[in-house]
Parts: structure tokens; sequence; C-alpha cells
């Protein structure tokens, strides 16, 4: 879990801190980014269910 949370750590550096919360902006940033390979499974993630959600201690998951 240590290496997925500095990749999430390193994709979030290398946001635009100006970007805002529009889908074709945030598709287009994660297609150009630098560490597009390591954070797209970072930055393309699901919220699993409460049940899930207790029994793992996660609160999402990295999707492909």
């Amino acid at each position: 879990m240590d290496h997925l949370d500095t990749l999430q750590s390193r994709a979030e550096d290398q946001r635009s801190t100006t970007l805002g919360f529009q889908s074709r902006k945030g598709r287009a940033e994660k297609h150009t980014s630098r560490l597009h390979r390591a954070s797209v499974r970072v930055i393309m993630s699901a919220i699993i269910s409460s049940d899930l959600r207790t029994k793992y201690n996660v609160r999402s998951v990295p999707i492909r």
C-alpha cells in the first residue's frame, strides 16, 4: 500500500492547482502527465461499499 500512496502523492504533485472540476480537463491532465503510466491507476479509482470499506479498511480501489 505504501507504493500506491507514493504514486498518489506524486500524481497530486504533478496536477495543476488551477485545474477545475471539468471532466474533459481532468482526462486531458491525466493523459498528459509525466507519470502517465504510474498515475493512471491512482487517478482512476472507485469508491467501495461501506461493508467492504470496514472489512478491508480501504476507502477506494484503483481501477483499470
